[in-house]
């Protein structure tokens, strides 16, 4: 739902946290790599085997990582050897418990991408960077064990979205493809005879839904898989909370606050006041709050 746009600052960073991780396993997996005759043609085509080709495989953008899917499907009755599978379990156990936590900490990423509704936390124990959440295998680790250490296959997530993801198969746009734009918009609808109460905020006799008119299969997917619609119609007391402080503050009132923003000051206000970020990756329910506000606002309008 929720997609991570990283700056090139972020990505020579967290690449070149992966670099000095990988750099450590460089002789062990060669020798993987030199057993196993599908993984080789994998990575290497028909060249020989090479530290830099190693490199652009395991970091792959998210329309090469497609393109490499789609070889491994064509090669689907040709299976990787069961100790190949087993050392790359072991790499990437190592990966997630030793450097996960570094990488979502450069990003910023601070709520699940998938739900936008679970924060996702780091920090310190036992001299260690530790992370609340989990990595998601956006290519399934078990149908693709070819790219589970592939560092944009490694998707940041809440442990729910991880756990739904696991049971489907779905269709679903990888986060970090910023080529894509998700239309998932959350909206209010109300019973006719509550509406003056719903309008203030004093009612809870109204739902939460999911705009259906601009989506696409990959956005119904989503919203399927991670049962999108139905998580968030626990949400109703943040839209009143919403609806509530679009009527009480007048524009008077927001005259004087926006005065403490030098740049942007409405965008500046609209966050401070309802609580959502331009970057919703940093706050949880952040995309939920700014759609309801946008749909009071035009109201009032």
């Amino acid at each position: 739902m929720i997609r991570i746009v990283i700056d090139k600052d972020q990505k020579e960073k967290i690449e070149k946290i992966y670099r000095r991780w990988f750099n450590k396993h460089l002789d062990s997996f060669k020798e993987v790599v030199d057993k196993d005759e599908k993984l080789k043609n994998i990575i290497f085509g028909e060249n020989e085997y090479n530290e830099k080709d190693l490199l652009y495989f395991l970091l792959m953008d998210t329309e090469s990582l497609k393109i490499v899917k789609e070889k491994c499907d064509v090669n689907n009755t040709i299976f990787l050897k069961e100790e190949t599978i087993g050392y790359l379990t072991k790499r990437y156990e190592n990966f997630r418990s030793s450097q996960a936590a570094k990488i979502v900490e450069e990003l910023k990423i601070l709520s699940c991408p998938y739900c936008n509704q679970i924060g996702m936390i780091t920090y310190q124990k036992d001299g260690k960077r530790k992370f609340t959440g989990e990595l998601d295998h956006y290519y399934s680790k078990s149908k693709y064990p070819e790219l589970m250490i592939c560092l944009y296959n490694l998707i940041p997530a809440c442990r729910v979205c991880n756990g739904l993801k696991k049971e489907k198969n779905e269709k679903i746009i990888n986060p970090y493809d910023i080529s894509y734009k998700s239309n998932i918009t959350f909206k209010t609808t109300f019973d006719d005879e509550c509406k003056l109460d719903y309008l203030f905020g004093k009612s809870d006799h109204f739902k939460i839904e999911i705009d259906k008119n601009k989506l696409s299969d990959e956005d119904f997917n989503e919203i399927d898989l991670f049962h999108l619609e139905k998580r968030y119609e626990q949400s109703k007391n943040y839209a009143q909370e919403i609806i509530l402080k679009s009527m009480a503050y007048d524009p008077i009132y927001n005259e004087k606050i926006s005065k403490m923003f030098n740049e942007n000051p409405e965008e500046k206000l609209n966050q401070y006041l309802y609580g959502y970020r331009d970057d919703h990756l940093k706050r949880s329910f952040s995309k939920f709050n700014q759609d309801i506000i946008n749909e009071f606002k035009g109201r009032k309008e």
